[in-house]
């Protein structure tokens, strides 16, 4: 037994730690709230866990059994049917409290974080269920609760989602698609790796397929293409990584921040006790679908590489734009050799001219330092100033901008990037 299962007595206690901790990777920590309580004469649990994004969220109930593959198939069926009853139970006073009563989340970064009533919004609710078999759930259990779509899914399945979408407008938009199945198809837990292999292939829908046995039949029949498919997500994941991996590292401040900036740049950052900005960060790039992630993983790992051969000191750029946020530009920088405090004035120069030069009033610039600090600013202006349209037709007039469909299988594209030294 792991050293995490040994803190528990019981193993969904444990499950709702491990799922929790699991989906802090990609999903990011911050965005992940386990045991939410609220007191009414006692203390109570709101819902297992809660995956939040800005104002949105999932709610999550999990049962687990304390010794699976001890039961018969006819007896986990049975468990699994009674197991889904409760923890729809809880998450119906769960939607209750999040719409009408004041909770808080203890969490691992954090700490206390109050919510208000109706500040989340549910946009799923989720039932997880561990089966060692496939199983249908009765035709009495509903698919909506208070107004919020209601999914049933094995907990195993959950993860692998988790796993495999790895951001949360990702997971909402696969849980989406996935209500367009016949509606017998919607309790039956076990079967969604047939389920999301065709969702991949067939464009992230699922159109024309009638339930979890043709999804597995389809499956069998294209396994070549599904082998292609995983291995191309494969590698786009790993560009996707390097963003999660910025976005994480936005939580943890090096402590001499502040070291060798002037005043007017120390005030531009949070003060130590009411650190709130780099949330805002973490948001914008956790919104992004995951192609996009990877696409911006993608052109950070070649500026990275390329100023690893350039001459010292050597500071290479682009500039990223998605349809997806059509006021919104990402610019991504790697150096080597150069000062912090000439690098964020750059920084600042860069993304201001970016967002003059592509008319957009809100952008992020994400620079790598020396392969071992990111330094970022998030900027928003009501006007350009005409010296940043300046700076955006000498540093982004030649460069080519791409745009690839937000697929979970992004082709492959490159763009052109500017060299400063």
């Amino acid at each position: 037994m792991d050293t995490m299962a040994q803190q528990f007595t019981q193993r969904t206690d444990w499950a709702e730690a491990f799922i929790a901790q699991l989906a802090s990777q990609p999903l990011i920590s911050e965005g992940v709230y386990r045991s939410p309580q609220w007191t009414d004469k006692t203390q109570k649990e709101v819902t297992d866990i809660l995956l939040v994004l800005r104002d949105q969220a999932l709610v999550l109930s999990l049962k687990c059994q304390q010794a699976p593959g001890t039961r018969s198939l006819e007896r986990e069926a049975a468990w699994a049917a009674k197991a889904a009853a409760h923890a729809l139970s809880q998450i119906q006073g769960g939607l209750r409290t999040i719409a009408n009563g004041t909770y808080w989340c203890d969490h691992p970064r954090r700490g206390k974080v109050q919510f208000t009533p109706g500040e989340l919004k549910p946009s799923h609710a989720i039932v997880l269920v561990e089966t060692t078999e496939p199983v249908e759930l009765p035709d009495q259990l509903p698919l909506m609760a208070a107004g919020t779509p209601v999914s049933y899914l094995g907990a195993s399945d959950f993860c692998n989602l988790v796993e495999q979408l790895r951001t949360l407008p990702e997971i909402v938009t696969y849980l989406d698609a996935r209500r367009t199945l016949p509606v017998e198809s919607l309790r039956v837990i076990g079967k969604e790796r047939s389920l999301f292999s065709y969702y991949l292939l067939n464009g992230e829908r699922f159109t024309q397929c009638i339930g979890t046995d043709d999804a597995a039949v389809v499956m069998a029949a294209r396994a070549g293409e599904l082998r292609t498919a995983l291995a191309h997500k494969a590698e786009a994941d790993r560009y996707s990584g390097l963003i999660e991996r910025v976005a994480d590292c936005l939580a943890e401040r090096n402590p001499e921040y502040l070291s060798d900036l002037s005043t007017e740049e120390q005030s531009r950052f949070d003060p130590p006790t009411e650190r709130r900005n780099y949330l805002r960060v973490q948001e914008e790039l956790c919104d992004l679908r995951l192609a996009e992630r990877a696409l911006l993983g993608q052109h950070f790992a070649g500026l990275m590489a390329r100023v690893e051969t350039a001459p010292r000191p050597a500071m290479s750029f682009t500039a990223v734009h998605l349809d997806s946020k059509p006021d919104f530009v990402y610019v991504l920088a790697s150096a080597r050799g150069e000062s912090r405090p000439e690098l964020l004035t750059r920084a600042r120069t860069l993304l201001l001219g970016a967002m003059a030069f592509y008319d957009k009033r809100r952008g992020l610039a994400i620079v790598d330092r020396d392969g071992t600090n990111f330094e970022v600013a998030l900027y928003s202006v009501p006007f350009h100033s005409v010296t940043a349209f300046h700076v955006g037709e000498r540093f982004f007039g030649n460069l080519r901008m791409n745009h690839i469909p937000a697929t979970l299988v992004p082709e492959r594209k490159q763009d052109q990037t500017g060299l400063l030294r």
